[in-house]
């Protein structure tokens, strides 16, 4: 082999060690930034049915570069748009407001905590119009609410004022019935006095 030769052999093993060099500083690189190869998918799958913003921020700060990235950066977005409409709707406290809520996000975790935050609302409506009927509507709308418990007492509380005042009632009416007999004994009586001839006078003695 001659000198040219061998330093073009040189040259190439030069290349091929700075390729192979350059090739593992980058792997090691992105293994720094991203974790072990396949880490950012055990990551992902840790994300499924989690609400928590700050999860997917994590996510986004480990893995910048994972091919899921923009997945977990759209589901994020989405996440803080959910959380900022529900503390609007929470400060109003409208009915509508929640089940709009519902219908537009269908998400499972905010139907739950809208569902809790209409029986609740319901309940408040009924107890502010504290009629037997508007806790009777309660009852049949949400059987299984969080205030059944709440709603049968003041049922029960309404029905056993309502027999106490008519008893009270049923009670007066009998004392005035019975009072009625001894008033017309003694109106009898004085006419009876009244329609008597008067008794002859004293005829002196002589």
């Amino acid at each position: 082999m001659d000198s040219k030769t061998k330093l073009l052999v040189i040259i190439l093993g030069i290349v091929l060690f700075a390729v192979g060099f350059g090739a593992g500083y980058l792997c090691c690189y992105a293994i720094e930034k991203n974790g072990k190869p396949g880490k950012d998918r055990e990551a992902y799958k840790a994300l499924e049915g989690s609400y928590d913003v700050q999860a997917y921020e994590d996510f986004l700060s480990d893995y910048p570069d994972s091919p899921r990235a923009g997945k977990v950066r759209e589901r994020k977005e989405q996440l803080e748009d959910m959380a900022e409409e529900w503390t609007q709707i929470q400060a109003i406290g409208n009915i509508g407001d929640f089940l709009n809520f519902k219908a537009n996000y269908g998400n499972p975790h905010y139907n739950r905590l809208c569902d809790m935050k209409i029986d609740s609302l319901e309940y408040v409506n009924a107890r502010t119009s504290n009629t037997m009927e508007s806790y009777k509507a309660y009852l049949r709308k949400y059987p299984h609410g969080r205030y059944v418990e709440d709603a049968n007492e003041a049922i029960n509380g309404a029905l056993k004022k309502i027999a106490s005042q008519r008893r009270e009632a049923e009670a007066s009416e009998e004392g005035e019935e019975a009072e009625a007999p001894g008033a017309a004994t003694h109106a009898a009586e004085g006419a009876e006095h009244s329609a008597a001839p008067a008794a002859p006078a004293a005829v002196p003695v002589h």
